[in-house]
């Protein structure tokens, strides 16, 4: 059995040091990670052990009481950290932008999470860090999309995000032909884009169904033979299998899938 445990902004899949059914999703844990005590929250139990997935560390056991304490000690000092950092990102005049802090469990390490649209050039910033902590100290760069989710927000339809209420371990990509497939493409990217900046993750929900009923469809351009006389297939209707044909004497018409045949 293995466990998908989210430490501060990433995921990280971790096996149990001792088989414990007791665990359960949402239960803080301590980890071993490359050799460092860690903590974070279950995501995921799989008891497939045959599974792909890279196991990274190890479940040393359930937070106890004293281990609570420690984290929450540690979350107070989070505010002066990212006051801190930020203090220095503007002295070094950096283009990049804070979004949380997390100190590790044994207190070696300060990890500070960032946005930023490119390569930075932050020796200075790890140097001071480091010279003020007396600590390790690690930047991460992460996507626009891992920070909507690590702070959390409502969407457009007034729900919870999905990245952050059930799509916890699976952020797929998210194409434009999502959008060009379900023919949204007239809302414009602005409607379809989500707090994060890119195309929203429900774009994705029914994209198998439309993939496998535009199996059954002919190609935009097709010639096709019509009841009514030959045409040329203008337009797409993939939920209703419907086609919009310019027929030869110019008239636009719409027929189902059934009614037609391909002239190849």
């Amino acid at each position: 059995m293995f466990t998908d445990v989210k430490i501060y902004s990433w995921e990280a899949a971790c096996s149990l040091k001792n088989e414990d059914s007791s665990l359960k999703i949402d239960d803080l844990v301590i980890t071993e990670i490359d050799g460092l005590l860690d903590w974070g929250k279950i995501e995921k139990i799989k008891k497939d052990n045959n599974s792909s997935d890279k196991v990274s560390g190890t479940i040393l056991r359930k937070a106890t009481n004293s281990d609570l304490e420690t984290i929450k000690h540690y979350q107070k000092k989070k505010t002066e950290a990212l006051e801190f950092c930020r203090q220095l990102i503007k002295k070094y005049n950096l283009p990049m932008k804070l979004i949380n802090v997390k100190f590790s469990f044994d207190g070696s390490r300060i990890i500070f999470a960032f946005t930023a649209d490119g390569r930075i050039d932050f020796r200075g910033l790890v140097k001071d860090l480091s010279s003020h902590f007396q600590r390790s100290i690690r930047l991460q760069q992460v996507g626009s999309r891992d920070q909507a989710r690590n702070l959390g927000a409502f969407g457009p339809c007034g729900r919870e995000l999905c990245c952050r209420n059930f799509q916890k371990n699976n952020l797929e990509s998210i194409s434009s032909r999502a959008m060009f497939l379900q023919q949204l493409t007239h809302r414009g990217s602005e409607r379809l884009s989500g707090i994060c900046g890119r195309l929203m993750c429900c774009l994705n929900f029914e994209l198998a169904q439309y993939e496998e009923f535009k199996k059954e469809m002919p190609n935009i351009g097709d010639l096709i033979k019509t009841p009514e006389g030959k045409g040329k297939i203008t337009n797409l209707f993939i939920l209703s299998k419907k086609v919009e044909v310019e027929l030869e004497n110019g008239n636009k018409k719409r027929f189902f899938v059934k009614e037609i045949k391909n002239l190849k």
